[in-house]
């Protein structure tokens, strides 16, 4: 088949909307010239082009357009949720096609074959795909690429999967996979939670939404710090750097999360700032009794409320996950986004990044295991360790916890940063590939990203540094404080200005309002649906009411309550030799979750 050729229409529509992409494609053409000698172009029954690659059809030989539909069906209908839509083989496009002009969120192209990439540019015209400003791609074998575009592009809805495309390269495709379900898997992680604390956050958030107005961002605070920074996490290593923390403090502006706040403080050692970013009450007791006068607090606006009343030398916010926080920061102002893998480590690593005014700093971690070394679970003195000691019985001994622990997560051995290797499990693994991803970008930027825990897993790019190379460094603990009362005092000074206090009183007051409304309305919207769903479930009015939902500027604030469809379905009772009725029953369950969140 002898297709025109669609070469610069594509590249002119990637120039203005992926320019980096236009690029790389262009110089591929001057020096690799001529694409893929392996494929073949053929004219399918329908008349559409389809491709066949070292004998394998890689699009339907009869219609390539219905079987990309099919596939999207399958893929989209399996479930409702907002997200992204990954394609693991993209072939011709159809099915990327199909995906982003249903599908609402972001989507993710992920082919390992540059030639065919381009060889599809020339078969087909593909610029409406290609003005679609959220469309990532991920060309060649870089699993960098992979674990960046899929962090940007936030929780994944589906993957949609080209069979024959992939069973040309197994192998990569066997590790592609691999890299998507552990973010697919992240995502069904958080919706459990989410299940189980959602409406615990949805308190919290209604009970700090004036810090939203009163805090500053972390924002104000990027790039302020030209100075190594320790990072402190909470792994059971920890205990093997207690002797130097202090020594360490002369060198490093120290950032540490919460739950180390204890181990640092015994030791006599203050952190400059401490992350807390878990909405759970026993999270907020990591800082019971901690002396945070010299310490400054960074914070999720969803925290538990007492969290934000612990006395810090200051408080920052960064940018929440949640749809409520989010509705008001869009209107009061952004606080500055940190990264976040499931774990406050993630965070904090993030946060220290951000304080470098480049990225040739350096990052030294401590206590970031991401594993069991010696079976271990966390450092002597933890709160998990007292509370398990406080609540033991005679048929319930503290060592339970901390066997459900070890063996809670489908645990297995990894190789160590020291060459052994440890214990660690599939929860574990989730944040590691999130600092791997995170890490591999930063360090080719030019960041010095070093671990102190040797006995902890092997994360890429966290290269093992001996304690004393660390104290080798100049002391330059004077120079540190002096830099943080500067930075903190030019903040509070721009942050505190009669005409900023009153923009922001303003714009949170039209928040409040506009948040009142937009649930009262859906509210509503919602009990007039359920009404026709019950009685008239064929009503025309019915779809109207469908798209004044969707158009409700609240909406995501109320559905972040709101069960995935996965979760309606198995509630229903309806057999499925009855669709209409199953239909029915489901939009019923549908517009009353909606209700009730919309109350709440």
């Amino acid at each position: 088949m002898r297709a025109p050729d669609f070469w610069d229409k594509n590249l002119s529509v990637l120039r203005e909307n992926h320019p980096a992409l236009a690029q790389r494609l262009e110089q591929l053409e001057q020096d690799a010239g001529a694409p893929a000698d392996d494929a073949e172009i053929i004219a399918a029954s329908s008349g559409d082009a389809t491709l066949r690659v070292a004998g394998v059809l890689v699009h339907s030989a009869r219609d390539p357009v219905r079987e990309a539909r099919r596939l999207v069906d399958a893929a989209l209908v399996a479930s409702l949720a907002c997200g992204a839509v990954v394609i693991l083989g993209f072939g011709l496009g159809y099915a990327a096609e199909e995906a982003a002009r249903r599908a609402g969120g972001a989507v993710v192209i992920i082919e390992k074959r540059v030639d065919l990439f381009r060889l599809a540019l020339r078969t087909r015209d593909l610029s409406g795909l290609f003005k679609r400003s959220r469309l990532s791609f991920v060309l060649g074998s870089d699993a960098l690429s992979l674990g960046d575009a899929l962090s940007r592009a936030g929780p994944v809805r589906a993957v949609i999967r080209n069979r024959p495309a992939l069973s040309l390269d197994g192998d990569w495709a066997a590790d592609a996979e691999k890299t998507v379900c552990l973010w697919h898997n992240k995502d069904a992680v958080n919706e459990a939670t989410l299940c189980r604390f959602g409406k615990r956050w949805v308190r919290n958030l209604r009970a700090n939404s004036s810090a939203i107005r009163d805090m500053p961002g972390v924002g104000a605070l990027a790039g302020a710090f030209d100075f190594p920074i320790f990072v402190v996490a909470a792994g059971p290593s920890l205990d093997d750097i207690r002797p130097h923390l202090s020594a360490l403090r002369e060198r490093c502006l120290v950032v540490a999360v919460d739950t180390a706040l204890s181990f640092i403080q015994r030791a006599g050692v203050s952190a400059d700032f401490a992350l807390s970013v878990d909405p759970q009450y026993w999270n907020a007791r990591h800082l019971d009794r901690a002396d945070l006068e010299k310490t400054c607090l960074v914070a999720e606006s969803s925290v538990y409320p007492t969290t934000l009343r612990s006395g810090a030398r200051a408080t920052f916010l960064c940018s929440s996950h949640f749809p409520l926080a989010r509705f008001f920061e869009q209107r009061v102002g952004a606080k500055g986004a940190l990264g976040s893998g499931g774990s406050v480590a993630t965070s904090a690593w993030d946060f220290a990044r951000s304080l470098l005014p480049t990225a040739a700093g350096a990052i030294i971690t401590a206590g970031l295991d991401l594993s069991y070394p010696a079976r271990k679970t966390h450092f002597a003195g933890a709160l998990f360790e007292e509370r398990a000691l406080s609540e033991q019985s005679r048929l319930r001994p503290a060592e339970t916890a901390s066997f459900h622990a070890l063996r809670g997560a489908a645990p297995y051995y990894t190789p160590a940063a020291d060459g052994g290797r440890v214990l660690t499990d599939s929860r574990l693994a989730l944040y590691a590939g999130w600092f791997e991803n995170r890490a591999r970008l930063a360090c080719a930027a030019g960041l010095k990203n070093h671990t102190l825990s040797r006995a902890g897993r092997s994360i890429a790019c966290f290269e093992p540094i001996d304690i004393e190379r660390v104290l080798s460094l100049p002391p330059r603990r004077g120079e540190i404080d002096r830099q943080i009362e500067r930075t903190l005092q030019d903040i509070m000074h721009t942050w505190n200005e009669d005409a900023h206090t009153k923009a922001r009183a303003e714009a949170f007051d039209g928040a409040q309002q506009n948040l009142a409304a937009g649930l009262e309305e859906l509210r509503r919207l919602a009990m007039q649906a359920l009404i026709l769903a019950e009685t008239d479930p064929r009503s025309e009015l019915l779809e109207q009411i469908d798209r004044a939902i969707a158009a409700n500027p609240v909406r995501d604030v109320a559905g972040f309550l709101v069960p995935r469809l996965e979760t309606l379905q198995a509630r229903l009772k309806t057999p499925a030799d009855k669709p209409l009725e199953r239909h029915r029953e489901l939009s019923i369950l549908l517009y009353r979750a909606i209700y009730e969140a919309a109350c709440f």
